[in-house]
């Protein structure tokens, strides 16, 4: 339920009181304790009042950890446990809830702790305005060739809000959507690894975040500003051997993976394909640049199957491997600037 601003504001500045009230009996850190420490803001004031819950994540186990609340001046402090060597890597984040929206801060590694950490929270609205500013600003689908002729679908799309509001979903129903091949069957949300979320440590996809209302993929979860990706695969079938892939909004950049071996497959509205290769597995990559809202991708594929995979793990596999790879050149060019 969103709230009016009168009512928004009465609620903050009952929480502001009772964070003074409540300050004395906070948990002290010592100065030379290893902990996360800042403020939560909103729109570059302090946010007094919140929950705010230290998440860590290890090769094995992710999940909540401690939790205080913004003090006045919006600022919090949590010790952070050890870290165990037998973890493999351990990563910290923490995030605060405000209006009934969860808010990630930056990932922090290891046990070095910090001090000046920043979540920043926002106003919400059902605006459509808002909703149709929400940008594609980038679509990886990769394709599984299944034993059958048809293809087994994962797609990784990343929105961005670009407003300065979170877009929450209305009374009626979600205000963004994405648009996928009709006839599509065996759709499902999310990466499929048990407790696990969209790809990344922050953002978590959690179920019914996506949902699917015929032909259309709708996401049913708030969209703060910035980017945030979702994850879900489908299944195309075997007849007929065509398929259109819609482009409903404007999509900065679109690739195509088609993992190999795969029948031939004539690829309409992007680029001519190259090699690709990715954690030991081998595509043929179609991209393009600049999609206008309205157009489509177009697939027509003929000839005999490759021998039979599994194609749902396969696609799942893929998916991660061109996802680490893009993680991966995203941390170089950060160091290299």
């Amino acid at each position: 339920m969103i709230l009016s601003d009168r009512v928004r504001g009465a609620a903050r500045r009952k929480a502001g009181r009772l964070a003074v009230v409540l300050a004395p009996f906070a948990c002290a850190v010592p100065a030379d304790a290893q902990a996360l420490a800042g403020r939560v803001t909103r729109a570059g004031t302090p946010e007094a009042g919140l929950v705010v819950e230290l998440h860590r994540v290890t090769r094995n186990t992710r999940g909540p950890v401690a939790r205080a609340t913004s003090g006045p001046g919006g600022a919090f402090s949590i010790p952070l446990p050890p870290v165990q060597d037998s973890a493999g890597f351990t990563v910290f984040f923490a995030t605060a809830i405000a209006d009934g929206v969860r808010y990630f801060g930056p990932v922090v590694h290891g046990a070095a702790g910090e001090r000046n950490y920043e979540i920043q929270v926002y106003d919400t609205t059902t605006s459509r305005a808002t909703a149709d500013s929400v940008r594609v600003t980038r679509r990886d689908v990769v394709l599984v060739s299944g034993s059958e002729g048809g293809w087994e679908v994962a797609e990784l799309v990343r929105v961005q809000n670009r407003a300065r509001r979170t877009l929450v979903p209305d009374a009626t129903r979600p205000l963004f959507g994405i648009a996928i091949p009709k006839g599509s069957t065996a759709f499902e949300a999310g990466d499929g690894a048990p407790g696990e979320g969209s790809p990344g440590v922050g953002g978590q996809q959690l179920p019914g975040d996506v949902v699917r209302v015929g032909d259309r993929v709708w996401i049913n979860a708030p969209l703060v500003p910035g980017e945030r990706d979702v994850i879900f695969r489908y299944r195309l079938s075997p007849s007929p051997r065509e398929a259109s892939i819609p482009v409903e909004h404007a999509t900065d950049s679109l690739n195509l993976y088609v993992r190999q071996p795969a029948p031939e497959i004539e690829v309409a509205g992007l680029a001519a394909p190259k090699p690709f290769t990715a954690d030991g597995e081998q595509f043929l990559q179609f991209s393009g640049a600049g999609l206008r809202a309205g157009s489509a991708v177009g697939l027509d594929w003929r000839g005999p199957a490759p021998a039979p995979v599994d194609p749902r793990w396969a696609a799942l596999a893929a998916t991660a491997a061109v996802l680490a790879v893009g993680a991966w050149l995203a941390v170089r060019r950060g160091r290299e600037a």
